[in-house]
């Protein structure tokens, strides 16, 4: 009894030391800074949860323009890390030197294709923004979770979920014929708020935090998902990033 005592011991102790090393490359993805941008006030907020995954939030610069990425992956512990870890690296890469979202993520999703095992997939949604636009571009590869876009003159907020296949998932050209890239009109107050699959819990908490000050209000939908969830601890990370429109 001792010895199969020590031994569930030593394999608790194995899945502790799994679970440091996922989350250290977990947190590693996470980026040090928010950009600025002329015309805009970008925030984000991210709470980590029991389940330890390679999702991600991220921002590249190509040229004068700023992509903002929320990213999920199927799966948990180290492996997933390790796959948001090269999920990263790619969009990093290509969003960098693309001329377009689609010529990025077709890049993309080629490479992941190879490297990732059947039944293993990359989902991500993002914003593009320019200094002192007057549109922002959309795109969801395989994002279950909706944008919210609030429109400040009518003071609502509508659902935007353009279509696509996730990174990594097929190879083939379907990927390319059903990305698709919206081009939104974002005026003087407007607001575009994304997040991880994990803020789904949260009921209208999206549409009341619209009314904060533009550079809190990915915190307040994170305060808003820790209050609908009583104290339990968050099933799995939470990423959230909102973009605002300066009057």
């Amino acid at each position: 009894e001792l010895g199969e005592a020590q031994d569930v011991q030593v394999e608790l102790g194995v899945r502790e030391r799994e679970k440091d090393v996922a989350r250290d490359v977990s947190a590693a993805l996470l980026p040090k800074s928010t950009p600025q941008v002329a015309g805009f006030t970008i925030a984000d907020a991210h709470e980590p949860g029991i389940e330890i995954g390679g999702g991600f939030h991220e921002y590249v610069t190509a040229g004068a323009r700023c992509i903002a990425i929320v990213c999920e992956v199927t799966g948990e512990g180290i492996p997933a890390a390790l796959i948001g870890a090269t999920a990263r690296a790619y969009m990093r890469s290509e969003f960098e030197r693309a001329d377009s979202i689609q010529e990025a993520l077709s890049r993309v999703n080629a490479k992941l294709s190879r490297d990732l095992r059947p039944g293993l997939a990359v989902s991500m949604v993002c914003a593009t923004v320019e200094p002192n636009g007057t549109s922002i571009e959309i795109c969801s590869a395989g994002h279950k979770l909706p944008m919210v876009h609030f429109h400040a003159a009518e003071g609502k907020a509508v659902k935007l979920h353009p279509e696509g296949f996730a990174l990594g998932f097929e190879a083939g050209p379907a990927f390319e014929r059903t990305l698709e890239v919206l081009c939104i009109p974002f005026a003087p107050g407007d607001r575009l708020l994304f997040a991880s699959e994990g803020a789904a819990q949260v009921i209208d908490a999206a549409a009341r935090s619209m009314r904060t000050r533009p550079e809190k209000t990915a915190r307040a939908v994170v305060a808003a998902l820790q209050e609908h969830a009583v104290a339990e601890p968050f099933p799995s990370d939470v990423s959230c990033i909102a973009i605002t429109r300066n009057a």
